[in-house]
């Protein structure tokens, strides 16, 4: 829902810029005009082929990597890479997108929603028969050590665990089973700044595997934990207590009326 509503507001405000582009053209002789749009999709295409070799340079030569290493609710973990492979393309500064066991289920799903055409790494094998484990880092909301930047000669995990319940410590466990460093988004570190300075708020949320790519895409673009974190964090996240506390305060001094 929060994703549908988000294309409903991007469609919205491109209707709107286009009226307003519209409404401007419309005042131009019909020669200015005739020029400006011709100019206009000379810029759209070479925007369009740089866009393109961006992503191909990132598949290449990604310094920032995310790789999603699939497990359960596959069908679930194929939307959530599809709108993760969505959002990397649109970025002004693309990561290397890699999906690990991509085979079975999660590949027969991902088939179906047109995964020969995406923009990404895709492997049939486990991501420690790909990369030693000196090579990577995995997220997990249960590590104790923040992220702070990220190092191009490091390949960031993140498992694919699509589940309707919290598996606590399932991330972190396969860290210290395989030896490999584990660490957590810096939510703690900017709490204050992300708005979760209510009570009941979460630092250390559980989020989507296209959440945590948002977080990694939006860092390597900017180096702003704090935008990226904006960007990645659910509304409810960040605001859900607060706003469950203001409707308790507000039906209590309803009924003291």
């Amino acid at each position: 829902m929060r994703h549908e509503r988000d294309r409903s507001n991007r469609r919205q405000r491109l209707q709107q810029l286009k009226a307003t582009e519209e409404a401007q053209l419309a005042e131009l002789p019909t020669a200015a005009r005739a020029a400006y749009e011709a100019e206009a999709t000379t810029l759209r295409i070479a925007a369009a082929k740089q866009q393109q070799a961006d992503l191909q340079h990132a598949l290449q030569h990604g310094l920032k990597r995310a790789a999603a290493d699939s497990s359960r609710e596959v069908r679930s973990l194929a939307k959530q890479i599809e709108l993760s492979v969505s959002l990397n393309r649109r970025s002004s500064q693309p990561v290397a997108l890699t999906v690990t066991s991509f085979t079975g289920h999660l590949a027969t799903f991902a088939q179906h929603m047109g995964a020969n055409s995406w923009p990404i790494n895709k492997h049939t094998e486990h991501v420690l028969q790909l990369l030693p484990p000196e090579q990577l880092v995995v997220l997990s909301p249960d590590a104790d050590e923040p992220l702070q930047e990220l190092k191009p000669n490091k390949v960031y995990v993140i498992g694919g665990i699509v589940d309707r319940s919290v598996c606590k410590g399932l991330t972190a466990g396969f860290g210290v089973r395989h030896g490999v460093q584990t660490v957590r988004l810096p939510v703690a570190e900017y709490a204050g700044q992300l708005g979760l300075g209510f009570a009941g708020a979460s630092t250390r949320p559980v989020l989507n595997v296209s959440d945590v790519v948002v977080a990694l895409v939006e860092f390597n673009r900017t180096g702003d934990w704090v935008h990226a974190l904006q960007q990645a964090l659910p509304a409810r996240k960040r605001r859900g207590s607060a706003d469950r506390k203001q409707q308790t305060q507000a039906v209590v001094a309803a009924s003291r009326l």
